[in-house]
């Protein structure tokens, strides 16, 4: 069967490429925490308690809540969920702890009581920076929900949402933009070729067993 992009997912794939586009301009013109010190200068309480929020939607342990949640809805959504979050834990252990282990964040270039502000209540991390693990997740999560949510509309939310979840990191200090700039390509990477590998060359996407979900299947045997 052809390999089909929905609207959706088109929209967030232009949406990445023009980030894409713009943070390759940015990351050339300007110095690595250039644009953490900008973002860190417009600290408020509102901005705070936001991404305080928002950041949230990076954890792995969402893609495993909706791993188990969606068994109930489609089995394929969930086995992409739970791949995906796999894939997660690899790139970013490997990356983080080995390939680049100990390279600073935020915290561990400047003096803390130096910037203009600081967000209360979270825990400061100093080292294993690059990539943020918070992005790669958030963008991979993006990814799925365009498979599910197939309009446009959707698609534009989606990817407000995984790049709010970027910027939280550097709000919050954890990451610098090129960390969360990586972090999104890389989550959009594995997670695309995770649904073309198991959903098109396995076509699992297409095969009707995958197509069910234990609440039909609890219906059949009663």
């Amino acid at each position: 069967m052809k390999f089909t992009i929905p609207s959706s997912l088109r929209v967030f794939l232009y949406l990445l490429a023009l980030f894409t586009i713009i943070g390759t301009v940015l990351l050339f013109k300007f110095d690595k925490g250039d644009i953490f010190l900008y973002l860190n200068s417009k600290g408020s309480k509102f901005l705070d308690e936001f991404f305080k929020l928002i950041t949230l939607l990076g954890l792995g342990g969402l893609l495993a809540i909706l791993a188990v949640i969606f068994l109930f809805i489609r089995y394929y959504y969930s086995i992409l969920f739970a791949v995906s979050l796999i894939a997660a834990g690899i790139f970013s252990y490997l990356l983080k702890h080995v390939i680049f282990k100990g390279m600073p964040r935020p915290a561990g270039v400047f003096d803390l009581e130096n910037l203009s502000h600081i967000v209360e209540g979270i825990k400061i991390h100093k080292y294993n920076s690059f990539p943020s693990g918070h992005t790669m997740t958030a963008f991979s999560l993006g990814i799925i929900l365009t498979l599910i949510l197939k309009n446009r509309t959707w698609g534009i939310v989606v990817f407000a949402i995984s790049f709010a979840v970027g910027i939280s990191r550097i709000y919050l200090i954890q990451h610098f933009f090129i960390d969360v700039y990586v972090g999104a390509l890389i989550g959009t990477a594995y997670t695309l070729l995770i649904h073309y590998l198991i959903g098109h060359r396995l076509k699992l996407d297409y095969k009707p067993a995958f197509n069910g979900n234990l609440l039909s299947l609890i219906r059949k045997r009663k």
